[in-house]
C-alpha cells in the first residue's frame, strides 16, 4: 500500500508531465497577514512511496482552522500518478502531487492541513496565522 513519504507547505510549487518538482519557499510554518479576510494562497506538495506493482496512491487532505475564530474547513481528494518514467530506488518507486490552495484566513492561530491516505490521517501538517497588533504605539 502507498505511503505518505513527504507533506510540505510551499509558497509556490509545479509539477511538470516529466515528474520534474519545483518548489520555491518550501517548508514555511508561519504566515503573517496584515488583516483578518484575507485569502492565502500556498501549495501542498506531498510524495508518496509506492510498492513495485503501484501506479498510483489515492489521498484526501482537509484545512482546518483554529478554534478560536470561525470554522472554516476545506477538503480536497485526488490520486497522486507515478511518472511513466519513474524508475524504481530500492524496490520503491515515488508519486508526487501538488496541491493549489487558497483560504480565507479569519482567526490568528494554528491551521493545520491533515493529510489522509486509505482512510487514516496519517500525517498533520501545521501552520501559524499571525496579525498584526492592533495596538497604536
Amino acid at each position: 500500500m502507498a505511503e505518505l513519504d513527504t507533506a510540505i507547505l510551499a509558497e509556490f510549487a509545479k509539477l511538470d508531465q516529466a515528474g520534474l518538482l519545483t518548489m520555491v519557499g518550501g517548508g514555511f510554518d508561519r504566515v503573517r497577514v496584515s488583516s483578518p479576510g484575507l485569502v492565502h494562497q500556498f501549495f501542498l506538495v506531498l510524495r508518496f512511496r509506492l510498492a513495485e506493482d503501484e501506479r498510483s496512491a489515492p489521498f484526501a487532505a482537509r484545512v482546518v482552522a483554529p478554534s478560536t475564530g470561525p470554522q472554516f474547513l476545506m477538503g480536497i481528494a485526488g490520486e497522486a500518478v507515478r511518472a511513466d518514467d519513474a524508475a524504481a530506488v530500492a524496490g520503491h518507486s515515488y508519486a508526487v502531487s501538488v496541491i493549489g490552495i487558497g483560504i480565507p484566513l479569519m482567526a490568528a492561530g494554528t491551521y493545520t492541513i491533515q493529510v489522509e491516505v486509505g482512510g487514516t490521517v496519517t500525517r498533520e501538517v501545521p501552520f501559524e496565522v499571525e496579525f498584526p497588533s492592533q495596538t497604536a504605539s
